[in-house]
């Protein structure tokens, strides 16, 4: 029950017996739960003259929440209450109300929800284009969500500020966002948004609006960190402050060691751990649009024995592995298939930008062994880590003809670009999840 109305009965006295109208409101749920519930509110105060029911005066909006703790099936309650004694209307006969209006996050179905996605931009027409000329459609996107007002069209005017907020990394906190709501029948909605992983995502320009500026559309955040509601205002008045959050959960966890060799023992790293971690942030970003959470170990170690990068490291051109490639897992790689690991070489011999050992490609016995490892050279594109990563994850060393998929066979770009070989596509993302080495 989230409003009521009353009138009086007579001009110009409005006194409702002496005391004061009050409703209490409260949220239910019929189990307890681990975690906490919080739904926040418009608490509208307005008037209006009951003979013509036309225009409501509003009188005061405060922004609410209710929420039920941890554990718990019932909220805390807000109480509605109505002075005793309060003055009509051009002196007639008015309506007076307090209205509870849920201001939610709601999804492509305009159902509301507890939680969001970070966008795959992977579907049919949702990027055409090349580049910085690129068209990002966001209504073809079933990642998209909405932010709305319920009964907020009666309300003339409605603007909220949006963010993201504690990302594990303060760097993907994304700045606050003007958002001016429209009106959807008795509702105030706002135009459909995306939450985004990287920068170049974000900075993209939609309906021609630049990044953070009035009506921008895509955020960018990181799974673990919350979209955030964080202010609301009705026509031209000022700015009330909320504290709404919808999290991005973590849906699965990957670990990854990761192994940098000496270009000889004793000497320079084949790449620089800065550039190396620069890599796996990526990886990051690619695998959160898939509800996956990537982390890792670093480790820089001599070419074991056997291994010689003198002139690369010798790669497989069947499947199976060099004598090469099985001294360097042997020496620095563990027999079991359960963990994963990255090794970086200086090169390759044939020039390839990654390779991996996934066991479908290596299903001889002997070769079991090697499987669930890739090797990454310092020459790699931008987004081949990932790639390889991706052949393990999916268990297949094929490649699809999508060229704006990071499955694609056409690894050579070496910067991001929005229309760049990084999507992963909702199928690909239930195979990865499902994968053991996922958790």
């Amino acid at each position: 029950l989230r409003s009521y109305n009353y009138g009086t009965t007579s001009a110009p006295n409005y006194a409702i017996g002496g005391d004061a109208l009050e409703r209490k409101v409260r949220l239910n749920r019929s189990t307890a739960t681990p975690s906490a519930l919080s739904r926040s509110y418009l608490l509208v105060d307005r008037q209006k003259n009951d003979t013509s029911l036309t225009t409501w005066t509003v009188t005061t909006v405060t922004p609410v929440t209710l929420t039920i703790p941890a554990g718990q099936v019932i909220s805390n309650t807000i109480a509605l209450a109505v002075p005793s004694s309060v003055p009509p209307l051009d002196g007639k006969i008015s309506r007076h109300e307090m209205a509870l209006m849920p201001v939610e996050v709601i999804d492509n179905n305009k159902n509301s929800i507890s939680k969001l996605k970070v966008a795959k931009m992977s579907e049919t027409g949702v990027l055409s284009g090349t580049g910085a000329s690129a068209t990002l459609d966001i209504e073809k996107d079933s990642d998209r969500f909405y932010v709305r007002v319920k009964g907020g069209a009666s309300m003339g005017g409605i603007s909220v500020k949006v963010s993201t907020t504690d990302n594990p990394d303060t760097a993907y906190n994304d700045n606050a966002t003007q958002i001016d709501l429209v009106a959807d029948g008795a509702d105030a909605i706002s135009k459909s948004m995306l939450l985004v992983s990287d920068d170049v995502d974000d900075d993209h320009p939609v309906d021609s609006i630049a990044d953070d500026a009035t009506g921008d559309r895509t955020h960018k955040i990181q799974l673990g960190g919350n979209f955030k509601i964080e202010g609301i205002k009705i026509g031209t008045g000022a700015w009330q402050m909320m504290d709404a959050k919808t999290p991005v959960p973590v849906e699965k966890t990957a670990t990854l060691a990761v192994v940098i060799l000496r270009q000889t023992v004793g000497g320079t790293p084949v790449l620089g751990q800065p550039a190396v971690e620069g890599d796996l942030k990526v990886c990051q970003e690619r695998y959160a649009t898939i509800g996956v959470k990537l982390s890792w170990s670093i480790t820089v170690a001599d070419p074991p024995t056997g291994v010689d990068l003198s002139n690369g490291l010798t790669e497989y051109s069947s499947n199976t592995p060099t004598a090469e490639e099985k001294a360097l897992m042997n020496g620095l790689g563990t027999a079991v298939t359960t963990d994963f690991h990255a090794f970086y070489v200086n090169s390759l011999s044939s020039g390839s930008l990654g390779e991996s050992f996934s066991p479908s490609q290596f299903s001889q016995p002997a070769d079991q062994k090697y499987t669930n490892n890739v090797i990454i050279p310092a020459n790699r594109s931008f987004f081949a880590p990932p790639h390889e990563l991706g052949h393990i994850y999916l268990n297949d060393g094929s490649h699809t003809a999508d060229r704006m998929n990071l499955m694609t066979d056409q690894q050579a770009a070496m910067t991001n670009i929005i229309t760049g070989d990084k999507r992963i596509s909702r199928e690909q993302g239930t195979t990865i999840r499902s994968n053991p080495l996922t958790k």
